[in-house]
């Protein structure tokens, strides 16, 4: 290794020529600094004959920075094709023009040469040599492994920080996986319905005998579109070829009960909730999604901004038209998001629908990105239309629908 044919030089006796100057980054010195004050140089800096510095001037610097009176050197004519081989590979680290695929490439080979030749070399000793801290090096040698190993996704990202993302969540995904398995009830057993088809994956039933049923195949994401408790049957405000259905607070309130009390029947431990609601009942539906076990539910809602402008009018002598409807976004066992967007989307209502509470399969698609990727399981447990499988289908997941009105079950197209 460096250290055994390494000599001590005069630190004021090393000349580094103002076309090798580099702008190094004080935070980075400081943490160099830090490393080699607690355990020493690892590796010696390359000069010439005439104390011309040829690598390293961070460690250089630091050794300075530090006090010290000499350093430790190699000259580079007695250096090894290996040797020569790790300051090329140091040196292009550093590199601004070097693309990040490239730099993480880099840094992997630099530490695959150090270990083999050096049984006792750990990452911390690359990170002194690269000056960076050991858990970017950590994450950097990680990326590098991926995109080695042909992971897609990791090697599509555009920029480094998209790389760490995708690495990351890939990271939360497994944990997920084994989180799930590990609560995954072996006596659970498909509740008895209708056979599902890939063309129809719907079931004509009541979700609320449905839910008493532990399910084998547990939902990653659960779209809830409830009817919201506000009479809107009685309104006289809704078109009749769009149909009625029973939209009082009990069924509301039964519906809802259900869910919070058999969620684990049919839910993993781990996933996600997009629960539309009425503002009128706000505080009640926070508190009733609060008791499932685990669950954390955000106070501000997702929000669609019907921006054609139209909505429902309650009272025209008094209030504005609601043109806006609300969902509450809610992680139970701490499932973290695949993708952040807005909390808000503005669409108009769909000139096709059939279905009075239909949603816009665009907006939901656009809050699913926060929720699902393909592989992922969603369940709409009323789901009237199948808004929300039509925009589960797009992002790649497999969908469960519910519903209990036949007749729309036979509208339903995907």
């Amino acid at each position: 290794m460096f250290l055994v044919k390494s000599a001590q030089v005069d630190i004021t006796s090393i000349i580094v020529e103002n076309r090798q100057r580099t702008e190094i980054d004080e935070d980075k010195l400081q943490a160099l600094m830090s490393s080699i004050g607690s355990i020493g140089l690892i590796n010696p800096i390359i000069i010439d004959s005439g104390n011309r510095l040829i690598a390293g001037e961070r460690r250089l610097r630091a050794c300075a920075k530090l006090g010290w009176d000499k350093i430790l050197v190699r000259y580079n004519n007695t250096l090894d094709e290996k040797e020569k081989q790790l300051i090329e590979l140091e040196e292009n680290i550093k590199r601004v023009d070097l693309s990040w695929k490239d730099q993480v490439a880099a840094l992997r080979n630099l530490h695959n040469l150090y270990c083999g030749l050096d049984p006792e070399w750990t990452l911390e000793k690359t990170s002194q040599v690269v000056s960076l801290d050991p858990g970017t090096v950590s994450t950097y040698l990680n990326i590098a492994n991926e995109l080695n190993s042909g992971n897609k996704i990791v090697a599509g990202a555009g920029k480094l920080s998209e790389a760490k993302t995708a690495l990351s969540r890939a990271r939360r995904k497994e944990k997920e996986n084994v989180i799930n398995t590990i609560f995954e009830d072996p006596k659970s057993e498909k509740a008895s319905a209708p056979e599902v088809t890939d063309d129809r994956p719907v079931i004509c039933g009541d979700f609320i005998q449905w839910s008493k049923t532990p399910q084998k195949n547990k939902f990653d994401v659960i779209h809830c579109d409830f009817p919201y408790g506000v009479n809107m049957d009685k309104s006289g405000q809704v078109a009749g070829n769009l149909g009625l259905y029973e939209d009082s607070p009990d069924v509301y309130f039964a519906l809802l009960e259900a869910f919070t009390k058999n969620y684990h029947n049919f839910a993993q431990p781990v996933s996600h909730i997009m629960f539309w609601f009425s503002m009128n009942f706000y505080s009640e539906t926070r508190e009733a999604l609060s008791t499932i076990p685990g669950a954390r539910v955000f106070p501000f809602p997702l929000i669609w901004y019907k921006d054609d402008g139209k909505g429902m009018m309650p009272d025209s002598m008094r209030e504005g038209r609601r043109v806006y409807e609300t969902a509450f976004h809610v992680s139970v066992g701490d499932r973290t998001i695949r993708k952040a967007v807005g909390n808000a989307f503005p669409h108009g209502l769909d000139a096709t629908r059939d279905h009075q509470a239909r949603k816009p399969p665009a907006m939901l698609q656009h809050f699913f990105q926060m929720y699902l990727e393909p592989g992922c399981r969603l369940l709409d447990p009323t789901c009237g239309s199948g808004a929300a499988l039509v925009a589960g289908r797009a992002l790649g997941a497999e969908v469960l629908g519910i519903e209990l009105d036949p007749e729309y079950v036979e509208r339903i197209k995907l």
